[in-house]
């Protein structure tokens, strides 16, 4: 099986201690990892029985997934260079400095963003991994890179650069219900394994309120500003009444 890149290996990692915390039955875990495209195939075929790949939860997704109520809530964020010589600290930043070049991957949620905030297409620089990305800032070819904030997190912890950094604070771009964009990643189940489905948000529910959810994902780069609301839930998401 492939193994999967930067965000997602660790997303796997992330939601293999997840399992193990929540209060469903614990004995029998086993994690396998995968092509994040199979996923959802593989769940339906019964060759997995959950999702935990940090899977956004999505409308066109909810179709065919049940979702749990929201493990994390995912922002965009920049890494640039020590001391953040442009002075970037939101997308609008790049479109007022029209000689920076911003780097992203093709096919993310980041480009669109870049895309609809108005930056012009020769500022932006695509590259095919994450990692080719953090290469190019590092060589100079862009001034910032754009990925969630948990993908800079691991690029900074695979680099091992003292000369980069998360740029703080960064202002998260806007839908067109000019509410910030953030993505809530979740587990995601069969529609037919309703009992699970119930116990698991039971579960996530109280270690959310307690703040042990936050303890668990704080030891791989989570922040209290990733952590979602109980308020919000999977069933709002899923109708599109909740941003992505």
């Amino acid at each position: 099986m492939q193994m999967l890149e930067g965000q997602q290996r660790l997303a796997v990692r992330i939601r293999q201690r997840d399992l193990r915390d929540i209060e469903v039955e614990r004995e029998g875990i086993e994690a396998q990892i995968a092509d994040f495209n199979s996923l959802v195939p593989s769940l339906l075929a019964n060759r997995i029985d959950v999702i935990g790949a940090g899977m956004f939860i999505r409308p066109s997704r909810c179709d065919t997934v049940a979702f749990s109520d929201p493990v994390s809530r995912i922002g965009g964020s920049f890494l640039v260079k020590k001391g953040n010589p442009k002075n970037l600290h939101a997308l609008k930043d790049v479109t007022r400095q029209p000689t920076v070049k911003i780097g992203t991957q093709p096919g993310v949620d980041q480009q669109e963003e870049v895309v609809r905030s108005g930056v012009s297409a020769d500022q932006i620089v695509l590259f095919a991994k994450d990692t080719e990305a953090l290469a190019g800032l590092q060589a100079g070819r862009v001034d910032a890179i754009y990925f969630p904030a948990l993908e800079v997190n691991s690029l900074l912890s695979i680099s091992g650069d003292a000369s980069l950094e998360r740029a703080d604070p960064f202002e998260q771009p806007a839908g067109p219900d000019g509410k910030p964009i953030y993505h809530y990643q979740a587990f995601g189940l069969r529609k037919s394994d309703l009992d699970l489905l119930a116990a698991v948000n039971k579960s996530l529910a109280t270690l959310l309120e307690s703040g042990k959810l936050l303890g668990i994902l704080g030891r791989f780069g989570y922040t209290p500003d990733d952590m979602p609301t109980g308020a919000i839930k999977a069933a709002e998401i899923c109708s599109g009444r909740q941003a992505e």
